[in-house]
């Protein structure tokens, strides 16, 4: 007779504060794990862990985007690199013949 072999999942102690803490400095997951001393695939399976890492890299790059428009507004690179990435304005080439301006298209 086989005898049957029981699944006992084992309780980790997850600091979700500390997570969160961590996903907000945009830490990786591997970064998480090791500081938290558990692997990511047991710990992604906690639902309040998995809502500290959402909540935490949210605030994170809220934190960064605030800063690069602070930046935009006393440096034009980051302003228009800001354009380009959020309005889709690109840069066009232009080129002169005979004292005329012509656009340059690219496809």
């Amino acid at each position: 007779m086989a005898v049957k072999k029981k699944n006992i999942k084992s309780k980790i102690t997850i600091d979700y504060k500390l997570a969160e803490q961590l996903a907000s400095i945009l830490c990786t997951q591997s970064e998480i794990s090791t500081i938290l001393g558990h692997s990511w695939s047991a710990m992604v399976k906690d639902k309040k862990f998995k809502r500290a890492i959402e909540l935490g890299t949210a605030t994170g790059r809220i934190s960064l985007r605030r800063k690069q428009f602070d930046l935009a507004a006393k440096n034009a690179n980051i302003a228009m690199y800001l354009g380009k990435l959020i309005l889709g304005q690109r840069d066009e080439d232009i080129e002169v013949k005979h004292g005329q301006v012509e656009k340059l298209e690219f496809l």
